[in-house]
């Protein structure tokens, strides 16, 4: 039974791998022109959403802490919207991950 598996098995001649491989190269340079630079380095678009996020969180939280370093009236009061702005992406970002999981 065995002999019987082996000779079920397809056999691929050049021709019909380097068609193959001429499509998948065509299909990623598609994916590549679809995302743009930006998906390039973020990914898809859900995971691009929770990326920026992260990143509004984390200057926005390094933006509260050098504000506070800073000791006048004004920059305290930039700590606290700095902080607001992360506390707000973290929201979206929470929000969007449960959404995205339902």
């Amino acid at each position: 039974m065995a002999a019987d598996e082996s000779k079920n098995v397809i056999a691929l001649d050049k021709q019909e791998i380097a068609r193959l491989n001429a499509v998948h190269e065509h299909a990623a340079r598609e994916k590549a022109m679809e995302i743009g630079r930006v998906g390039y380095w973020l990914g898809s678009r859900d995971n691009a959403i929770i990326y920026i996020a992260a990143g509004v969180i984390l200057l926005g939280m390094i933006g509260a802490g050098v504000m506070v370093w800073i000791n006048t009236p004004a920059s305290n009061d930039m700590a606290k919207a700095f902080a607001a702005l992360a506390l707000s992406a973290l929201g979206y970002m929470f929000g969007s991950a449960r959404q995205s999981s339902s």
